[in-house]
């Protein structure tokens, strides 16, 4: 489904490459429009391999791993407060007694996102620096 006839403007485009674009898409009888969309939907692509898609599947994985946490974690509290919880792959994967147990069995068997954490524990929230410039150019 694509919606066309948004008229939007786009600053810095290089005039001579403006030039030769608009020189083919006229000899193949196309709009600039569409050579814009199809090298937009080319530059998504080649991205989308190497970075979007490996954050999606993060992501969805942290949210599967979230609902668990979720449904699970009162009962958990009750049972096995103190021990540490391995949560991915949607599922519980275990419960350990040590954080670096809990941990190497994360590595060891989680192919994407995983909770460890120690169950029980009391949640601080902190502001944390990210590094990110304060202004964009």
């Amino acid at each position: 489904m694509e919606v066309m006839g948004k008229l939007v403007a786009i600053k810095n485009i290089d005039r001579e490459l403006y030039r030769r674009v608009k020189a083919i898409a006229s000899l193949e009888e196309r709009t600039i429009g569409s050579i814009i969309n199809e090298a937009l939907r080319l530059w998504l692509s080649l991205r989308m391999d190497k970075m979007y898609d490996h954050w999606l599947r993060i992501e969805e994985a942290y949210k599967e791993n979230y609902k668990v946490l979720v449904e699970k974690y009162d009962d958990l509290c009750k049972k096995c407060k103190g021990k540490y919880l391995v949560i991915c792959n949607g599922k519980i994967l275990g419960i350990f007694n040590d954080c670096k147990e809990a941990t190497l069995n994360a590595y060891n068997k989680c192919s994407r996102h995983a909770f460890v954490m120690k169950i029980g524990d009391s949640i601080k929230e902190e502001e944390i620096e990210l590094g990110f410039p304060v202004s964009f150019p």
